[in-house]
């Protein structure tokens, strides 16, 4: 066979199991077409509730990330373009009385047109609101002040047990970090909670105030998404610290969806954090692939194995899962006799990049459980993708995605207020 016609059927066999009827002739250019496409994920935000200044107070940091081509751009020079924004933050009670807002007003410059529609630069905001204990509804609205259109998040968060004179742990943040840390703004906040494995420099950023005592002890256990521990190990620390970051790069080995619980103990009180992750299916994201497809990841097989043979391999015990999944992705290689299995490849390329860019961390759902997830991890990068801004008539956002190659698009429509896209309608 030659080097000529290998490619040629390859592709044809990637093409007859993903139903795509064109796949990209190598990784990297894989790469361009996503970035072109998708880059970031257009907008992500979390909140973080840190012990306060004042005694039964929180601060509620709000992180966000969004990207050039979320805003308008407005021409003021050949080498000059800006764009203006508006940020709302309220916390609202239970009553709807608002015990904190803030508004912030910014711009970001750039000397390119090709800046204003990047998908790859983003601007990165810090909102901090001091509120005290108790349960609250969380808003934030971004304005383009051009277009004045907005976006708009919601969230509840629950700061209950930050009470004055007894233990306090902050939330849990998921951050990459270069040592030795000071403060925690120098870690760069994962807020869409999303690992990679065996990469060094990941870990949990937490803090604690109100110690009773002179130190704490902590037990940290990992759970995957069958709820059975896959890692626990304990640590004291001392009650004059109050910030910590734990590298978690020897637990996260295998890919899959996983949750992070950190029990604090002092001599009075216990508290607990809990939070969901999910580790992508390779280390450098560039479609690349481990040694074999883990058990934790059996869940997307679902969209390209034929219905009995998926609940065959889900429903098979543990010690037989991982053989029947290698046995899987061995009967689909459709070049044997190399050393690479492009269609596996090929299928963790696009499961890296739907976790990456949809998964739900505060919703509790990884990339391949969403609308979207599932359509690209079926049919591949769509041809193009447009967006719909909300308008006077909707308040929703829409994403249309088509397929040039089975002249078929796809509807997703944003569930307000989430962040997330629900499949609407196909042509």
């Amino acid at each position: 066979m030659t080097s000529r016609i290998l490619p040629l059927i390859v592709a044809a066999f990637i093409t007859e199991v993903f139903s795509q009827t064109i796949i990209p002739s190598s990784a990297e250019r894989q790469a361009e077409d996503a970035d072109r496409l998708f880059g970031q994920p257009t907008f992500a935000m979390r909140s973080f509730a840190y012990p306060g200044a004042a005694p039964g107070q929180a601060r509620i940091e709000i992180r966000l990330a969004m990207v050039y081509d979320l805003v308008q751009f407005v021409k003021e020079a050949p080498n000059r373009y800006r764009a203006s924004y508006e940020i709302t933050a309220a916390i609202v009670d239970a009553k709807g009385n608002e015990v904190a807002g803030r508004i912030l007003r910014n711009e970001i410059v750039v000397d390119s047109y090709e800046e204003t529609n990047s998908r790859q630069k983003a601007r990165d905001e810090v909102i901090a609101l001091d509120v005290p204990a108790g349960d609250y509804t969380l808003t934030l609205d971004i304005m383009d002040m051009d277009t004045q259109k907005h976006l708009r998040r919601e969230e509840e968060i629950k700061i209950a047990d930050f009470v004055a004179g007894q233990l306090q742990v902050s939330s849990l943040a998921f951050v990459d970090y270069i040592r030795p840390i000071a403060v925690r703004d120098s870690l760069r906040f994962n807020l869409t909670s999303t690992l990679r494995p065996r990469r060094e420099s990941q870990g949990v950023y937490f803090e604690l105030a109100g110690i009773a005592g002179d130190s704490v002890a902590v037990q940290y256990t990992i759970r995957d998404h069958r709820d059975e521990q896959v890692g626990a190990w304990n640590e004291k620390l001392a009650a004059a610290t109050n910030a910590h970051l734990v590298g978690l790069e020897r637990w996260i080995k295998n890919p899959g969806q996983y949750s992070l619980l950190v029990e604090v103990r002092d001599q009075t009180t216990i508290r607990m954090r809990k939070e969901a992750f999910v580790v992508m299916s390779t280390a450098t994201g560039n479609g690349s692939e481990l040694p074999a497809t883990p058990t934790g990841l059996v869940e997307p097989l679902r969209y390209i194995a034929k219905g009995a043979e998926y609940k065959r391999i889900a429903g098979a015990p543990e010690s037989q899962r991982d053989s029947m999944i290698v046995e899987f992705w061995k009967q689909r290689d459709p070049t044997p006799e190399t050393p690479e299995n492009e269609l596996l490849s090929e299928f963790n390329r696009r499961l890296d990049f739907v976790i990456a860019n949809f998964t739900m961390a505060k919703l509790g759902r990884a990339g391949w459980q969403t609308d979207r997830g599932r359509i690209y991890l079926q049919y591949g990068q769509p041809s193009d993708v447009q967006r719909q801004m909300p308008s006077g008539r909707s308040p929703a956002r829409f994403e249309i995605w088509y397929y040039k190659s089975i002249d078929r698009s796809f509807i997703f429509r944003e569930q307000i207020g989430s962040g997330d896209y629900e499949l609407v309608g196909q042509q």
